[in-house]
């Protein structure tokens, strides 16, 4: 399912905090007859997944963190440790095509055509205009957060951490940077490294038959692997 504000799901005006959109959740399964789901989730949704779990326990069977097992309370602080990113140029934004080969050198990953569709908006001649999903909704999914309460949760637990090894992982663009702005890139690749083992740990403590697997060291869009992988 995609959340509130996110692909075809309604952008309201509110309802975003993390509350609702595991309410949403139940309201999903409920609406689907769906007595217990297996829950799979990437990066921000973990919260989601973590909230739903304990809330409604007997509505879980399993739950599986793809770099989610975190906590995102303290998003804006690692977004302040984030350099910008290459700028978007209007032969990027020409074409679908374009823009996938753009986020891919600023990413390192390709992204699947349908998922561009259903989350970018294109004109009709086929030029990026914008992501379907505001920057004010993200805002208010981020201040919607809370830290992670495992200790409610029932289910068997998955956690597989993509955890970058070097700062060329975290941007792939980095070695085409400039030697007085490469500073910044190297101080955020700390910062994310300091702080990954304190997430490992707490979620290794808590949920019940919880397995982290660290996964070395592919730092990826585990959701945009094709099915041959995903399958491997």
């Amino acid at each position: 399912m995609s959340r509130r504000g996110y692909g075809a799901s309604e952008q309201t005006v509110n309802g975003y905090g993390i509350d609702t959109l595991a309410g949403d959740i139940l309201a999903v399964i409920n609406a689907l007859h769906i007595d217990k789901v297996i829950l799979i989730g990437h990066s921000i949704a973990g919260d989601e997944i973590t909230k739903f779990a304990s809330s409604y326990p007997d509505r879980v069977d399993k739950v599986v963190y793809l770099d989610a097992a975190y906590d995102h309370t303290n998003v804006s602080t690692l977004l302040s440790h984030l350099p910008a990113f290459p700028n978007i140029t209007a032969q990027d934004s020409s074409s679908l095509l374009n823009f996938k080969g753009f986020l891919e050198r600023v990413m390192g990953v390709s992204m699947p055509d349908e998922e561009l569709r259903n989350t970018i908006v294109f004109s009709s001649d086929g030029k990026y205009q914008k992501d379907v999903t505001p920057r004010s909704i993200e805002g208010l999914i981020t201040n919607g957060i809370e830290h992670p309460d495992y200790k409610d949760m029932r289910c068997s637990a998955l956690a597989i951490y993509a955890v970058p090894r070097s700062v060329n992982q975290l941007f792939p663009f980095y070695s085409k940077l400039t030697e007085c702005i490469i500073f910044p890139y190297r101080n955020c690749r700390n910062f994310f490294k300091q702080d990954n083992p304190e997430y490992f740990e707490l979620f290794a403590s808590s949920p019940p038959a919880a397995l982290c697997d660290y996964n070395e060291p592919a730092f990826a869009w585990f959701l945009s692997y094709s099915k041959d992988t995903l399958a491997d």
